[in-house]
């Protein structure tokens, strides 16, 4: 006769606004069955117990707070904020030149009214862009650009492959530990790939933007 499976530690997992921080008594059921619960600390501070299959499966993800905001984004969904909002989950999920790269939204981002929190209302044309066209949707590497902006920006979508790895200037920048600007600089100057990826860069360039 098999035992009864143990429930997967959850301690330290984020669902939604809720962090795990212990294991709570179980949760009985009109039934008379039970459920494993957790206790959980919300981002606003409170805690709150919830059954492990409401956090797995999504039907509560905050201590109450996310529903009493949730007026203030009443009527948005028509809204220029919303349709970027909408626009960046679709391009992560469904978008090979995303989706393919690994590019995310991060957690926090799901949640529209914390997108909207984070990144407000933009300015008549303005559009979402990532300042590292490499990395995810996630505070601190999005900003609200026009198309110039973001057709200045778009040089960081120049790859270079070097034995066998393909990078963006930026990436490169990164994995070599140069910096976009020499990586861009190098490669605006048509320098060879071998050089502008193994050179190393004199301190002087370094700190004006090599070559």
């Amino acid at each position: 006769m098999t035992g009864k499976r143990k429930a997967k530690n959850l301690v330290g997992e984020r669902f939604g606004r809720l962090v795990v921080i212990w294991r709570a008594e179980n949760v009985s059921e009109p039934s008379g069955a039970t459920r494993s619960a957790w206790m959980c600390k919300c981002d606003c501070g409170r805690a709150k117990t919830v059954d492990q299959h409401s956090l797995k499966r999504g039907l509560v993800k905050s201590c109450g707070c996310l529903a009493r905001e949730r007026p203030s984004t009443h009527g948005m969904s028509r809204t220029p904020v919303y349709r970027q909002w909408t626009t960046m989950k679709q391009r992560c999920l469904y978008h090979k030149d995303y989706a393919g790269r690994g590019i995310k939204v991060c957690d926090r981002w799901h949640d529209f009214a914390e997108f909207h929190r984070d990144m407000g209302t933009p300015s008549p044309g303005m559009t979402l862009d990532r300042i590292d066209n490499d990395g995810n949707y996630e505070p601190g590497n999005v900003r609200w650009a026009s198309r110039l902006e973001q057709a200045n920006n778009r040089r960081t979508n120049v790859t270079l492959t070097y034995k066998g790895v393909t990078l963006t200037l930026a990436g490169w920048g990164r994995s070599t530990g140069f910096g976009k600007d020499v990586i861009s600089g190098r490669y605006t100057m048509g320098w060879p790939v071998e050089e502008i990826l193994t050179r190393p860069p004199r301190k002087t360039q370094q700190t004006r933007k090599e070559p």
